[in-house]
């Protein structure tokens, strides 16, 4: 299964001197990809939401110095629309089970020391981070994914785009699929050259009655879901079932 996140945000950091930084050192700045063009500082200026992705040459050099013990192999930070709150994506609890209790309470705890450890590469380490301090800890573990119900219909990536998808699709996915390895720290994107469907079927249990089921239990495979898990997706599967109920 997909590896879990324990998100967390800073204050007092600064990010021209990091985007400055990441202009004048191209090699270690992110998604190196064709589709990945104009995903440069200049955009990141230009726009106040957006997503970072890089700092992997430092996460090498801060791994090699003990630094560094995180199973990731890049820095990512998310914008917030709280000024001066920044949110980041780097933790990452791999090996786990997120359905069992135990387990999901043993990767909360390592995920409280990847915090840690990521406050101080930040501060040691990244640009406009060095006076850098911890805000807010997410009260849970982000799970990407757990368990999957028997539907009455499985969508497969080799199913995306047929006819009876089409036909019978009561939502629409367009995220890539994006897998993150659940072993090591490593992300297996794809990007989709046009959305696909979610059939009704992903959403109804075969030997359940009466119920429906959305969100990241869905009836699909491993391909598939790595594009629909994503929240873009979610909330209109919910307003989906709040119409479809009687």
């Amino acid at each position: 299964m997909q590896p879990a996140t324990l998100m967390f945000t800073v204050t007092n950091y600064d990010l021209e001197k990091l985007l400055s930084f990441a202009q004048s050192h191209p090699q270690d700045f992110g998604i190196k990809e064709d589709y990945a063009q104009g995903y440069d500082p200049d955009f990141f200026r230009r726009t106040p939401g957006h997503y970072f992705i890089g700092l992997t040459d430092m996460i090498c050099k801060a791994r090699e110095a003990g630094d560094f013990d995180i199973p990731r192999n890049q820095f990512i930070y998310i914008t917030t629309p709280v000024e001066g709150l920044l949110a980041i994506n780097t933790s990452r609890i791999i090996r786990i089970d997120a359905s069992d209790p135990y387990q999901l309470s043993a990767g909360l705890e390592e995920g409280y020391l990847q915090v840690h450890t990521l406050m101080h590469f930040l501060n040691k380490y990244v640009p406009g981070f060095e006076n850098a301090r911890l805000s807010t800890i997410a009260p849970n573990l982000g799970v990407r994914e757990t368990r999957h119900f028997e539907g009455v219909f499985r969508l497969t990536r080799q199913a995306m785009y047929s006819d009876y998808v089409k036909e019978n699709a009561v939502a629409q996915s367009a995220y890539n699929i994006d897998i993150h390895s659940g072993l090591r720290d490593h992300i297996d994107l794809t990007p989709l050259d046009k959305p696909f469907g979610i059939p009704y079927g992903c959403l109804v249990p075969r030997s359940l009655d009466g119920l429906l089921l959305s969100g990241r239990t869905i009836s699909v495979d491993t391909d598939t879901y790595a594009s629909a898990r994503v929240m873009g997706l979610a909330l209109p599967w919910a307003r989906l079932r709040a119409r479809l109920q009687p």
